[in-house]
């Protein structure tokens, strides 16, 4: 009776986390036969991915609910999806992306497609369009599905919905894995979930361009997904594995990596398990789609092999670029990648520029320093980048672990526990930057697996111990919800600037630097503009100068600007909290 009332909560979350990945899915898809054909990103690509993922959604459910459920199960199946598409549109508007990459080449990606670019024929961007490089070559798979976005909102903010409906995607991808399997109560399953999915990367990510999320987010709901795959062959898994997979190959390079990491152990589970008919299945679906995948990839992947002699180029290749040389600290100059990894994993969560010496600082697991509170909520935060309470967090699950082992040595769950850890560790080990968080977003489902297989392994026992657990990984995350906080901060001084500028008669003198994509702001309230080199040499000479909040690009305030506008109580109440390092997060 629980394992049935687990499988119906599982098919309901399931077709929730479905629906909000085939959107993004099929838009993508849309987007690349849009591309072969010679066409661009226009407004139709998303509202028709929308359609399909209805109709996809429906063919999934035939023949499952009896006729006097089909109403109701339509509604929570399509109705409440389309509810939390419209949200995620709605709340990542309400958002300026206030973040340096975000404004730097992936917003302007987001901005060069929907304008009509067809990276699979046309010509590269040329050098004059801001990061053109990392543009041109990398993976732009999230940027396309924004751009489409974009073009059929008519607004770029709302692009970043695809960070939220990946989020709520692949919490319910776990919620509806841990039924499927029968484990565990809709409350446990929820708990869970949420703390599986809520991982600090994708959280501190969630309302900007930044992929680190979006990749954790679609590693979790592989695996969630693959686990299913692995005991029951069906339909509507291999689809959802197939949006997956083509989604996350065309996130970023390293995503290929993860994919070939955690298929490969599905494998070598099957292989193990001799279940040999599944096994030859999930082989030629793996490998079906990850050919699909590389071709709706055509660019970076084709094009940079075809043209620059490696898929990965510019990071590999013929005169590679080492962009970590202006990454690293320089604490970790003569260290190796285990003792970069260790010291990040337990040193206070910070934020470290390149040309900062001695901020390495190694700390007592579970102490908080007021420097933590405002650092953790930065998108790409280099020393304990998993938050404050992380490396105690490791702690304890190592002896919830240690404590399972008697009990679960010889019980599949926690074979699957040990070997989803070992092949963490290989990852880890083969990724040089592992001890920056952010490329390596998944060592976070690690202490929470191990949660997951106490509940399973000894339910009831050690509630103490556990309890210490949920309460240290819930603080953890909440740590990182500041973060909305700060941008709503910025977004009322970004606004009150636009409003003032806006009241000028006369262009306004920009220096957009590495946030050229803000030109977007001044388009959409019409505020006229052109672009002048060499500001801050203006501003030694006396000229007015002030960078756009949240960015680098600078303007000149004109002498017609209306100053008397008011500010909003928000604004006057809370602009000096802003310290001047946290002019972009």
């Amino acid at each position: 009776m629980v394992v049935d009332r687990a499988y119906g909560y599982s098919k309901t979350f399931f077709h929730l986390g479905y629906f909000l990945i085939a959107v993004l899915g099929f838009t993508l898809l849309l987007s690349s036969v849009t591309f072969y054909l010679g066409g661009s990103i226009g407004f139709w690509q998303f509202p028709v991915a929308i359609l399909f993922a209805i109709l996809s959604s429906h063919y999934l459910q035939r023949g499952v609910n009896t006729r006097g459920s089909s109403r109701r199960s339509y509604v929570a199946t399509v109705g409440v999806p389309l509810l939390l598409v419209l949200l995620s549109l709605l709340v990542s508007a309400c958002f300026y992306d206030v973040s340096y990459d975000g404004q730097a080449y992936h917003q302007e990606a987001v901005i060069q497609l929907a304008n009509g670019w067809n990276p699979y024929w046309d010509a590269p961007l040329s050098e004059r369009v801001n990061q053109a490089i990392w543009i041109n070559h990398y993976a732009k798979g999230m940027e396309t599905v924004q751009a489409a976005i974009y073009a059929a909102s008519g607004t770029i903010e709302a692009g970043k919905a695809t960070n939220m409906m990946l989020w709520m995607g692949s919490f319910s991808l776990v919620v509806s894995c841990i039924g499927y399997m029968g484990w565990l109560s809709l409350k446990q399953a929820v708990l869970l979930g949420a703390l599986f999915a809520s991982n600090p990367v994708v959280m501190n990510q969630l309302i900007t361009f930044y992929v680190d999320g979006v990749l954790a987010s679609l590693l979790l709901a592989l695996l969630a997904t693959g686990i299913c795959f692995l005991y029951r062959l069906e339909r509507r898994l291999l689809l959802l594995f197939a949006f997956i997979v083509i989604l996350i190959v065309n996130v970023k390079f390293t995503a290929i990596v993860y994919v070939v990491f955690i298929v490969g152990g599905f494998l070598l589970w099957l292989a193990f398990q001799k279940k040999w008919p599944v096994f030859k299945m999930f082989l030629l679906a793996a490998v079906a789609i990850g050919i699909l995948s590389l071709v709706v990839g055509y660019n970076p992947y084709v094009t940079n092999t075809v043209g620059y002699g490696h898929p990965f180029y510019p990071l590999m290749g013929k005169d590679p670029v080492d962009i970590m040389v202006i990454n690293t600290p320089l604490d970790f100059e003569g260290k190796s990648e285990l003792q970069r990894f260790f010291i990040s994993l337990f040193s206070r969560t910070e934020i470290v520029y390149p040309w900062d010496v001695g901020i390495a600082k190694l700390k007592i697991p579970f102490t908080v320093y007021e420097g933590e509170i405002i650092s953790t909520p930065r998108v790409d935060c280099r020393l304990g980048g998993f938050g404050p309470f992380f490396s105690g967090i490791l702690l304890l699950a190592i002896a919830l672990l240690a404590i399972q082992y008697p009990k679960g040595r010889n019980k599949p769950v926690f074979y699957g526990i040990m070997g989803f850890i070992a092949i963490t560790i290989v990852s880890l080990i083969i990724m040089p930057e592992s001890w920056w968080a952010r490329y390596v977003p998944h060592f976070w489902f690690v202490p929470i697996a191990i949660l997951l297989g106490s509940e399973l392994l000894l339910p009831g026992n050690y509630r103490l111990l556990k309890g210490c657990l949920y309460v240290a990984l819930v603080l953890n995350i909440g740590f990182s919800f500041a973060g909305f906080l700060l941008n709503a901060i910025l977004k009322s001084k970004i606004n009150y600037q636009l409003e003032v500028l806006a009241s000028s008669n006369q262009p306004i003198v920009v220096e957009w630097g590495d946030s050229a994509s803000n030109r977007i702001r001044f388009d959409d309230r019409g505020i006229p503009f052109h672009e002048q080199k060499n500001l801050l040499k203006l501003r030694e000479e006396g000229a007015r100068v002030e960078k756009i909040a949240g960015s680098q690009a600078m303007f000149i305030w004109p002498d017609d600007a209306d100053r008397s506008i008011t500010k909003s109580p928000w604004l006057r109440l809370t602009e000096h909290w802003i310290p001047l390092r946290w002019q972009h997060y």
